[in-house]
């Protein structure tokens, strides 16, 4: 009985990680507006729009020959391949990074190191379960 409970929960977590909804969301903002937008990426409500998305998340970084930095992230109107693009001009470097998942043009979201601390917080309640 303590297996079927465990596997249920599991399916109930895994559930509740992996969806997206009907669209993907992605970051909107630009650096030279809104400075948590850089590098240093930080995401709260008062300085990172999130925008539906039904093409592909955009990370666009220029560097200008000065050494200043612009920072955009934004949605494009079709699918990309997830690939970075770097094209280099007279005045600037151009990045342009694209991704296919939910606010995977901002920092770093579901990592492996959270994957593997969830699944072994699974494993301990299950110990638990079992004793």
């Amino acid at each position: 009985m303590a297996l079927g409970v465990f596997i249920h929960f599991l399916g109930v977590i895994i559930g509740c990680l992996s969806y997206t909804g009907s669209a993907m969301r992605c970051f909107q903002c630009e650096s030279s507006v809104k400075p948590a937008c850089a590098d240093t990426f930080t995401t709260n409500s008062m300085t990172t729009d999130v925008v539906p998305c039904l093409g592909s998340c955009a990370k666009y970084i220029e560097i200008s020959t000065g050494g200043e930095k612009l920072y955009s992230r934004f949605c494009v109107d079709r699918k990309m391949p997830d690939q970075c693009i770097v094209e280099n001009g007279m005045t600037s470097i151009h990045t342009e990074c694209y991704c296919n998942s939910d606010i995977c043009n901002g920092g770093t979201g579901m990592t492996a190191v959270t994957m593997v601390i969830l699944t072994i917080a699974l494993i301990c309640c299950y110990i638990h379960v079992e004793d």
